[in-house]
């Protein structure tokens, strides 16, 4: 810029302007600097911010993860548990005790079929069925007692004896 000489050669009004041009060039320099370290220390400021937060949300995730990892313990103790429960169950069920009540159920079933059937016969024979949902008894008299289909049924109660029809009703 200048050429080299000694700067008592300069006169020194330029010695002056050389002088504030360096000031202001220093200034310049030293605000650039002043921004650019405010500028860092802000965003500084605002990445420690976010890694504090970070910090808590992994801190509370740790926890959470923590009482997850717990109740899952404890859900695997109750399943060994009720595991250790159905292999006694197992264990002790006697399954050729129950195969020989299905079976002594199923004899008792065979022995009651022609029984009933029987039973059915007789019901039948005699003009009666059994009193069912089906078939609702309808008070006729001041008794209660169902009335008659007609006069020869009546008659046939009648031979039965008293509370007859609460068993039976006529056909």
């Amino acid at each position: 810029m200048y050429p080299l000489a000694e700067p008592t050669d300069l006169l020194p009004s330029a010695l002056k302007e050389y002088k504030a041009r360096a000031i202001k060039r220093e200034k310049a320099f030293e605000g650039r600097i002043l921004s650019s370290v405010a500028s860092l220390s802000s965003t500084m400021k605002a990445n420690i911010a976010g890694l504090k937060t970070d910090v808590a949300t992994v801190k509370t995730d740790i926890a959470a993860t923590k009482t997850d990892i717990a109740g899952l313990k404890a859900d695997v103790a109750v399943m060994k548990t009720d595991i250790a429960g159905l292999k006694t169950d197992v264990a002790t069920t006697d399954i050729a005790a129950m195969k020989t009540d299905i079976a002594g159920l199923k004899a008792d079933v065979a022995v009651m079929k022609p029984l009933l059937k029987r039973l059915e016969q007789i019901i039948i024979s005699t003009g009666h069925s059994y009193i069912s949902v089906k078939q609702p008894i309808i008070p006729d008299d001041e008794l209660g007692r169902p009335g008659p289909v007609n006069p020869k049924q009546a008659s046939q109660r009648a031979s039965r004896g008293p509370g007859s029809e609460l068993s039976f009703l006529p056909v």
